[in-house]
């Protein structure tokens, strides 16, 4: 994303070309992901956390099995080298510098489990821009349904789950059945990717008015459950990104965001409905909003200064290398947490200013991105599809700089899903073809790397999970349930 790759190109090939079955699996595995990980609830262990990861761990080691085909692996190489070289500088600087980082840190093996996370995470930003490259429209369509089909699923598990609380007579609780995945700490971080995604099928394929009124309905549930919960990172990057469209989209803003306006307004009416059915209902406990919104009132701001101070203090400490890649949580600060709910601090706090300060400078490369993405657009379908995805990736990030969004499994899913697809269809492709030395050598690197990152994190995850699998239940509350969440010291 340099200079020469910031102004926005469409590079989509519109038609599906399929050469084997391999080239389709990728797109059916990563939209199966989009639409099941939101309401993933196997019940393996008591450790949901665990689940999710593990559930991530699985499309992303699928993934890597994918760059094996020889197609696939040139469109991945492909996207790597259009990234332009100071894009490419900064990733290795973040990656490399995390290994020094976690090689210093007091524990490397969650160090080394987090940089091969995060190796796998960059394949797959990489593999859906070279998936959007090579069946075009039929990319499109796949990740705009996944997306819609996730929204869908939730709600209705949402719905369900309070109408069998009822008819049971017991208490519905927020945490169980339904919040085990969408709790107000992993949510808003899936949410903030979504909610802008909901019109994209309704503005940008040939649909009749059912359909359309149908999925306008999806969208009014989803949003009723942002008013339910009521996280504010939400409500702020919602204000930030609708500002951002209004002033850089040249065409279509006001179809996007009247049909936006339609989904907050209905949720807003469901939100309304639900609180005047319930209020007298013994068997529904108080919503989060009303707890998180009017009654904790500075309470939840004063805990993040506080936590922003810890991580300025941690890197003043070590400014060179951070505590360590995942360590936040095991600095034993007066206020435990296990990440300073925010983006940036996390990265500098963990990886230090060299390699932190690299993954800032990526988070705002992809926001003048797609800033100049918006700005590129026109009225056709096309570009409509560009403005709502680079739309909804801005959200996210702005989401991001107020929360854990780059800790939680699906949120990091959904950043580099929402990267990858928005890079495809605007990154131009190289004038200039490497030499077929070069080029080897670059999918040489590729797939070493891969192969390393996959090696090292399904060993110490399978570790891992031997650990705290005996652990318990009462001491689930000290330790991540996942290892990204950043106390667990015993391993």
């Amino acid at each position: 994303m340099t200079e020469h790759a910031i102004a926005p190109k469409q590079a989509v090939s519109p038609q599906l070309r399929l050469d084997g079955l391999p080239q389709v699996l990728p797109l059916m595995l990563v939209s199966l992901y989009l639409m099941f990980a939101p309401v993933w609830t196997p019940v393996i262990s008591s450790r949901v956390y665990d689940d999710a990861r593990y559930l991530q761990l699985g499309l992303l080691m699928g993934s890597a099995l994918f760059v094996l085909h020889a197609r696939i692996r040139s469109g991945v190489v492909s996207a790597w080298l259009d990234l332009g070289s100071t894009t490419r500088w900064l990733l290795l600087v973040l990656l490399v510098g995390g290994v020094a980082s976690g090689a210093l840190s007091d524990a490397p093996q969650l160090a080394a489990l987090e940089i091969g996370l995060m190796m796998q995470l960059v394949l797959l930003a990489l593999l859906v821009c070279a998936l959007v490259r090579l069946h075009g429209a039929t990319t499109d369509r796949a990740l705009a349904v996944a997306a819609c089909a996730g929204a869908g699923l939730i709600g209705a598990q949402f719905w369900l789950a309070q109408t069998f609380s009822l008819i049971e007579g017991r208490p519905f609780t927020w945490v169980a059945p339904f919040l085990n995945f969408a709790n107000v700490r992993f949510f808003s971080q899936y949410q903030a990717y979504v909610l802008l995604l909901l019109p994209l099928p309704i503005l940008a394929l040939p649909l009749s008015k059912v359909w359309k009124l149908a999925l306008y309905a999806v969208g009014a549930n989803f949003w009723a459950l942002q008013w339910m919960v009521g996280t504010r990172a939400v409500w702020v990057a919602l204000v930030v990104t609708t500002v951002m469209v209004f002033l850089l989209t040249r065409r279509g803003r006001m179809a996007f965001l009247r049909a936006n306006a339609l989904m907050i307004i209905g949720g807003a009416m469901i939100f309304g409905g639900y609180l005047a059915l319930t209020s007298k209902v013994e068997q529904v406990t108080e919503i989060p909003q009303i707890h998180s919104v009017v009654k904790r009132g500075s309470g939840s701001i004063d805990a993040r200064v506080v936590l922003a101070r810890e991580a300025l203090d941690a890197l003043a400490d070590k400014p060179l290398t951070g505590v360590g890649p995942g360590q936040f949580g095991l600095l034993g600060f007066a206020l435990p947490a296990a990440h300073p709910h925010s983006a940036p601090l996390q990265l500098l706090s963990e990886y230090g200013l060299i390699a932190g300060g690299a993954g800032c400078a990526l988070g705002l490369l992809l926001v003048v991105f797609a800033a100049r993405s918006m700005r590129g657009s026109h009225s056709s379908d096309g570009d409509m599809i560009t403005v709502v995805v680079a739309a909804a990736l801005v959200m996210g990030l702005t989401e991001s700089l107020f929360s854990g969004g780059i800790v939680m499994p699906h949120g990091q899913i959904m950043l580099c899903v929402m990267s990858g697809w928005l890079l495809g269809r605007c990154l131009p492709l190289q004038t200039q073809p490497l030499a077929p030395a070069q080029l080897a050598r670059a999918r040489l690197a590729v797939l070493s790397s891969v192969a390393a990152a996959v090696i090292v994190t399904t060993m110490l995850s399978v570790e891992y999970w031997g650990v705290v699998w005996d652990m318990p239940i009462s001491a689930q509350r000290w330790h991540p349930h996942f290892w990204q969440y950043g106390r667990f010291a015993t391993w």
